[in-house]
């Protein structure tokens, strides 16, 4: 299903997941916008037969066809459904492993794009304070990984 509502429910959507703070939401919107056009059932296969599925257009190996597996434990038709709490939750996975270098398009269409932001900032919704988005650095953490009591979907997150 394409998310084709009013520009600020993603970001809210998103922040209310309880994943995301604000300003980290913007860059997370940046990418679903990029990505998948806001397209919870984005279903992407490559000349190569690789496979990306859902909003954060997730690849295979995160996922199993058919039941809960891969790396987020997760089925990958799961990820073409409206829900987007396990996509963010597996999303969120891969960026504490890869960052989001492991998004191609990240780098080619979300890392000085302002555009979505300015528009993100214009939500009645989401009062925060908020700093430049400039000034905003996404490093992955570099610690042990190790499954946390967080949540979601089913899916823990790693922290």
């Amino acid at each position: 299903m394409l998310l084709n509502r009013p520009s600020y429910n993603l970001p809210e959507e998103i922040v209310t997941l309880k994943i995301f703070e604000f300003l980290v939401a913007v860059v997370w919107v940046c990418l679903a916008e990029k990505v998948s056009d806001r397209n919870t059932s984005a279903l992407v296969e490559t000349s190569s037969g690789r496979k990306y599925y859902g909003i954060f257009q997730i690849p295979s190996r995160w996922c199993r066809v058919g039941k809960k597996g891969g790396e987020c434990d997760v089925s990958c038709e799961s990820l073409l459904d409206d829900d987007i709490a396990d996509d963010a939750a597996c999303a969120v996975n891969i960026f504490h492993r890869e960052g989001f270098k492991y998004w191609s398009k990240w780098n080619t269409r979300c890392k000085n794009d302002n555009h979505i932001t300015n528009e993100i900032y214009k939500c009645p919704d989401l009062i925060s304070p908020r700093s430049s988005p400039d000034r905003l650095v996404m490093r992955p953490r570099r610690r042990l990984y190790k499954r946390s009591s967080l949540s979601h979907g089913g899916i823990n997150v790693l922290i």
